[in-house]
């Protein structure tokens, strides 16, 4: 038993090594996108960069540079948990389950994420649909896109309507696009979406 434990503990760090996540892969040094959000209240647009990628163990972390326009940037460190099936975020205080982005992108797949924090949880369905062109700022990329739907329940609002959403992921690249009509977000409907404007190239080793 304990020759096991000891293989076991050897063999963690290779498992996670490359901790795959298909939305900002090893390959991609930093991805940069524009946010466009739009609701009733009027319209929003924001530049949101990922960068500096890097490995802890199970954990996989990076940069996130968020600028509304006409404000300064707010800097965080974004963190995800690695499993065979994707990452999912960690978060002190929610608890999660499942995973976010899945690495499953073969037509068909699905997954399941769930996060419940003080007074509000939600449960994610996700199906990839199929291979999809599409072209953002960056260009035009053969993507896999994702649809999902959202139920979330609030203590104080009970069960709210589903949010809607896709993904377009592109191999060796990472996500290029997003798209998520939440018709409950604030008590205000919200359109949100992303898409890539440049995707810089991690150097060879």
């Amino acid at each position: 038993m304990m020759r096991f434990f000891l293989l076991s503990l050897l063999l963690t760090p290779a498992l996670y090594a490359d901790c795959t996540a298909s939305v900002f892969p090893v390959q991609t040094a930093s991805l940069r996108f524009i946010e466009k959000s739009h609701n009733e209240l009027g319209d929003q647009q924001a530049d949101l960069t990922w960068s500096n990628r890097r490995i802890e163990g199970n954990r996989v972390q990076w940069t996130q540079t968020y600028t509304v326009e006409g404000r300064e940037p707010q800097r965080s460190t974004s963190e995800y948990r690695c499993t065979e099936d994707g990452i999912t975020p960690v978060d002190e205080g929610t608890t999660f389950t499942g995973a976010q982005y899945g690495n499953r992108l073969e037509r068909g797949a699905t997954w399941k994420w769930t996060w419940a924090g003080t007074g509000i949880s939600a449960s994610y369905d996700y199906r990839v649909v199929g291979n999809e062109e599409v072209t953002v700022p960056a260009g035009t990329f053969d993507a896999v896109r994702v649809d999902y739907t959202a139920k979330t329940l609030s203590e104080t609002r009970g069960e709210l309507p589903l949010v809607h959403g896709s993904l377009w992921i592109v191999k060796n690249v990472g996500l290029v696009k997003q798209f998520e009509d939440d018709p409950a977000l604030g008590l205000v409907p919200q359109k949100t979406t992303l898409e890539l404007i440049e995707a810089q190239k991690a150097k060879s080793r």
